[in-house]
């Protein structure tokens, strides 16, 4: 029986890092019959209703090897001639990279049992140069044609339209065209069809959705003071973003919503719930106007599989997590109705553009931040109709603060990565800024532009160091900033670059103090010196890596240490970053990948481990489990035995020697060690056990290190405040059982004569709960010193504590408290005599008997004195046992 193929290609953004993107350009369905050699003629819709698989395009932009983004700076930058007074500009790419994710389904039942050839030719007008696969050989055949060979072990996948594998390839052509035009499986040809061409004229919307009532300006809105960003709270807001792609594709809404057979991946409101669940409080949305205007929206209606709240709370936790069955996670307060039994029911399929507002309303009315961005790699309207452009940006805007949600939400990512299509800080190349000043409190984040030979990628770019542009020959943004200055919008502003890692950059590997002179360089400084006196929040607007190369994994620790102002990353040059939108949630994205695997189910957790509970974790990270002996004697001194067992949670080896610091203050002394210092002890000052360790830590916890001392102190405590390795601070836990009194050393004073007997002391107090609390680095906001405070509260009693309910947490220097989880959160905290309090009222974090869950809250608390550990931490007044995290 002849075969049957099917490739289904569509140009969709993988959007958006630097030398990641495809330009504008055609879409494109593809099916072969058995009954034709030529490509044949039929409707796009009638291919997506047989189909659904799809090619995703992308294009990347090469740098000549001898000019990477590294080297343009330097002491003698390729760019500069001998005469210092003179420079040649970064040279402009000739070539042009792109990566084609293709998915092919056939009919032939043989196939994954024997090799296959799939043939793709591009346009007539293109010269591929080179080319690469991925699970497939590639290889170059004629001009502008890649054929692909598999292997006898392919992986196909049954489906309903047939038999389905996977592939992928890269090719290097000449220009940014890089869609198939032909394609035949082992001979047979596969029709190719241009399902739309997204470069039309744009077509204005016309009463795309009802508006509510006129707009009006939010009481409280997200807002920017003094450099931060507030939240609608008027709290300091950290941005805990992701990127969710598809606006600016094809599907005509984002991706994801096809990936059944359950609600759980296929219905885009569960979808919202995870990313919810998961502590995003943000999502970015590509999208491209030509898609919002002109494109009809294609509909993800269907029938599905109802998923369970078991199902959707065991997504969202890593493996091995147990959690109580009686425990359920809090539903949205905007939940649409469907029909049941249906996903995406209540998703418009009146139009595109009505579309994207109805999803805007809807993250905003759930609670999420909303940044739009248009999606300029892929949508080059603002270059073809400039004066086009600045009335859809007008009227999206004027249709999404119509909603008074929406308004106080919503911020605008007016042009994304500019400088993709070439565009430089000079006043023609950025037009209507003034125009789209359509809100008075719309923030507005803008992206770097002109400076790629200095810049890690595109969106990156904001030097204004006259030295560094003049050595690089780069874009001057210093008039840009000079006339902000004085606009009215100027508090409405956000600085967001892209900031990729080298696997996707291009660059090469860079990492430690190279890497953050760079960033403070770039945009660092405008967080804390600022430019003209103006002080400018930095959201990091993309960046992400699959964590597959040292290279990758040394960037980003480096990059998360430079933006918590982690120890030697801390150049003083710059105040912490709390902000990062990650790229992305899609899976289909090819240099990233996504927070979930291809079934949009299985979640990434060495991701999401990265992302919390903060944008980024430390550079370097460490655990310590303390034990303590039994105390002894030794004349007037009173001595214990600390044991510690070390490991190293960070991504790079930690050589020897390494220095180990202890810290209590009651710490006086110390007369024996093993593993750590000398034989005779540790030195002991100011109440820190300090000494090297000649043994390395490997990373990801791959060996512990045992070593210990016997430590003199001035009171009955020996448990230690802090531990850090190398000056990292460690989480401790305490791994102290019952012990049995260890071996005296020798030469032992004799113990003291026995004192009479006392009445025995009362008994402890019968604890109800338990709260492992865990503190973080701590920061200063002006004149305060903040630091995170995390409690994980459950319940020894025999009958729930039922929510909502009052946590307090006591510290005689508790001063303020701002940027709390799960506590306090419609109710703000109250701060008043070292007492931090607030209720706890989610449904979900009812605390169940038995210790039978855990329920994680916390806060970002100001110490007058410089300590944050509570003294007593109690629920509905009820004191709990502290547990050091």
């Amino acid at each position: 029986m002849a075969k049957t193929c099917v490739l289904l290609a569509v140009l969709l953004v993988i959007p958006s890092r630097l030398s990641a993107d495809s330009p504008a350009g055609l879409s494109v369905h593809a099916f072969a019959s058995s009954n034709s050699t030529d490509p044949q003629v039929t409707t796009a819709d009638s291919v997506i209703a047989m189909f659904a698989a799809e090619v995703l395009v992308q294009s990347h932009l090469l740098l000549d090897s001898d000019l990477t983004t590294d080297s343009v700076i330097g002491d003698n930058p390729p760019a500069v001639n001998g005469d210092q007074g003179t420079f040649s500009a970064y040279p402009v790419p000739q070539n042009v990279r792109s990566a084609v994710n293709m998915t092919i389904v056939t009919t032939d039942k043989a196939a994954a049992k024997k090799p296959c050839t799939l043939q793709v030719k591009g346009p007539n007008s293109s010269s591929y140069t080179d080319t690469t696969a991925a699970n497939i050989e590639a290889d170059m055949c004629c001009n502008a044609t890649v054929k692909l060979t598999s292997s006898p072990t392919l992986k196909m996948e049954p489906t309903v339209r047939g038999y389905a594998f996977n592939t992928s390839y890269v090719i290097v052509a000449s220009d940014q065209d890089a869609l198939p035009r032909r394609t035949a499986l082992d001979g047979v040809n596969c029709a190719t069809y241009i399902y739309n061409d997204l470069n039309q004229p744009v077509k204005l919307p016309q009463n795309a959705l009802p508006l509510t009532e006129a707009a009006i300006e939010a009481t409280q809105p997200i807002s920017i003071k003094d450099g931060k960003i507030l939240g609608v709270d008027g709290m300091p807001l950290a941005i805990k973003g992701v990127n969710w792609f598809g606006f600016e594709t094809a599907v005509t809404v984002v991706h994801g919503l096809w990936q059944g057979p359950t609600a759980l991946t296929q219905d885009f409101q569960n979808v919202v719930l995870r990313i919810k669940l998961l502590g995003f409080n943000t999502i970015r949305l590509p999208f491209s106007f030509q898609v919002l205007l002109n494109l009809q929206p294609r509909s993800f209606t269907a029938q599905c599989q109802a998923t369970t709240w078991d199902e959707m709370k065991r997504s969202v936790v890593p493996p091995g997590v147990n959690i109580s069955d009686g425990v359920m996670p809090p539903d949205l307060p905007a939940r649409d109705p469907q029909r049941v039994g249906w996903c995406n029911d209540a998703l418009p399929d009146t139009n595109v553009y009505a579309r994207f507002l109805y999803f805007v309303r809807y993250l905003a009315a759930n609670g999420f931040y909303v940044i739009i961005d248009n999606h300029f790699n892929v949508d080059s309207l603002a270059i073809d109709q400039p004066d086009t452009w600045v009335q859809a940006w007008t009227q999206l805007l004027k249709d999404i603060v119509a909603d008074n949600m929406s308004a106080q939400r919503v911020m605008v990512d007016i042009l994304n990565e500019p400088d993709s299509r070439g565009l430089k800080y000079v006043p023609s190349s950025l037009p209507g800024r003034e125009s789209l000043h359509v809100s008075k409190t719309t923030l507005f984040l803008i992206e770097g532009s002109g400076q790629l030979g200095s810049a890690m990628n595109w969106g990156d770019g904001f030097i204004t160091d006259a030295s560094a542009i003049r050595i690089g020959g780069i874009s001057d943004p210093n008039p840009f900033f000079t006339a902000l200055l004085g606009r009215p919008y100027l508090n409405n502003v956000i600085i967001s670059p892209h900031y990729y890692p080298p696997s996707v950059s291009t660059s090469t590997d860079i990492s430690g103090s190279k890497l953050w002179e760079k960033m403070t360089l770039s945009f660092g400084y405008l967080t804390k010196a600022g430019y003209g006196g103006h002080i400018f929040p930095v959201v990091i607007g993309e960046t992400g890596t699959r964590f597959e190369t040292q290279g990758d994994v040394a960037f980003m620790e480096d990059m998360a240490a430079y933006m918590r102002v982690d120890n030697a990353a801390n150049d003083g040059l710059h105040a912490p970053i709390p902000h990062m939108v990650w790229w992305d949630w899609n899976p289909n994205s090819g240099d990233t990948g996504g927070l979930v695997l291809d079934g949009w189910t299985v979640i990434l957790w060495d991701k999401i481990d990265f992302l919390a509970p903060a944008p980024a974790v430390a550079a370097a990270g460490c655990a310590a489990a303390v034990t303590l002996g039994n105390p002894w004697n030794e004349g007037a001194k009173r001595m214990n035995t600390v044991s510690l067992a070390i490991n190293n949670t960070g991504g790079r080896a930690i050589s020897a020697p390494w220095t180990l610091e202890v810290c209590r203050n009651s710490y006086a002394g110390s007369n024996k060690a093993w593993n750590w210092g000398s034989a005779g002890g540790v030195t002991v000052s100011n109440g820190v056990a300090s000494g090297q360790v000649t043994v390395a830590l490997q990373p990801k916890s791959n060996n512990t290190v045992s070593v210990g001392a016997n430590i003199q102190s001035t009171n009955e405590g020996w448990f230690p405040d802090s531990v850090s390795v190398n000056g990292t601070k460690c989480t401790i836990a305490n791994a102290s059982t019952t012990s049995p009194t260890p071996p005296k050393p020798p030469n032992l004073s004799p113990p003291p004569p026995a004192k009479p007997s006392n009445p025995p002391p009362p008994p402890p107090p019968a604890y109800t709960c338990d709260a492992v609390v865990l503190l973080g680095n701590p920061w200063s906001e002006g004149a305060k010193r903040m630091n995170t405070v995390s409690l994980t509260l459950s319940n020894r009693g025999a009958k729930p504590i039922a929510a909502p309910y009052t946590l307090e947490v006591h510290y005689k220097g508790y001063l303020s408290a701002n940027t709390p989880w799960h506590w306090g959160v419609s109710i703000a905290l109250k701060v008043s005599n070292g007492v931090v309090s607030g209720p706890v009222t989610l449904a979900w974090a009812t605390l169940q008997p038995n210790s039978g869950n855990k329920v994680g809250v916390g806060a970002n608390i100001q110490s007058a004195d410089g300590i944050w550990f509570p003294v007593y931490v109690t629920i509905n007044g009820a004191k709990c046992n502290i547990i050091k995290g």
